[in-house]
């Protein structure tokens, strides 16, 4: 951080890099010494040095095509953050494009049937001016297609049957399941 920095003294203009490597703002004092004319006078100039701004919350998550989709991006800085983000076009993914300030709260459907990536950038900024973007990779996973379902017999049955056949026309493609529920079965 910059409070360890020890003192310097120098004439002229300053051209210095500082650096915050805390969580927080840091002060620093400039103390000028001007002359002239045989009078001196003391002024003190102080600069705040905010700290790099970055989020700490994971830049990969995923999300399910057509369901609802939260990022709630986080930081561990101690000083209030901005969040702006955006999300350019990608080929295969509704709605086209988005941008918003903080949280994203978005539902994007995948039109094929395997999975892809969408980038939101995020700009952080902390002060009035102190920012830097950081790139959140969202893989937006296809959903599977409803199943045709048949029956056999028929779709009714008499009082009394025990079962009725039925289930997917065709199998499952690989790596989805089907699962089912009945309504009013005894």
């Amino acid at each position: 951080g910059i409070g360890s920095v020890p003192v310097m003294n120098a004439t002229g203009n300053i051209s210095e890099l500082l650096k915050n490597n805390t969580n927080g703002n840091l002060a620093v004092i400039y103390e000028f010494t001007l002359s002239a004319n045989g009078c001196t006078n003391q002024y003190n100039v102080p600069v705040v040095v905010h700290p790099t701004p970055k989020m700490s919350s994971s830049l990969l998550d995923s999300a399910c095509s057509g369901a609802p989709f939260t990022y709630e991006p986080t930081t561990d800085l101690t000083v209030p953050v901005r969040y702006a983000w955006s999300r350019a076009a990608v080929g295969n993914i509704t709605p086209t494009v988005g941008n918003d300030t903080g949280s994203v709260h978005e539902t994007l459907v995948n039109s094929t049937a395997a999975t892809i990536n969408v980038a939101y950038v995020y700009t952080i900024t902390v002060g009035a001016s102190c920012s830097k973007s950081q790139t959140v990779t969202v893989k937006v996973r296809p959903s599977a297609e409803a199943p045709v379902i048949t029956t056999k017999p028929g779709s009714s049955l008499c009082n009394g049957a025990m079962y009725q056949n039925f289930g997917a026309s065709i199998p499952a493609p690989t790596g989805v399941t089907y699962s089912w529920s009945a309504t009013n079965a005894e």
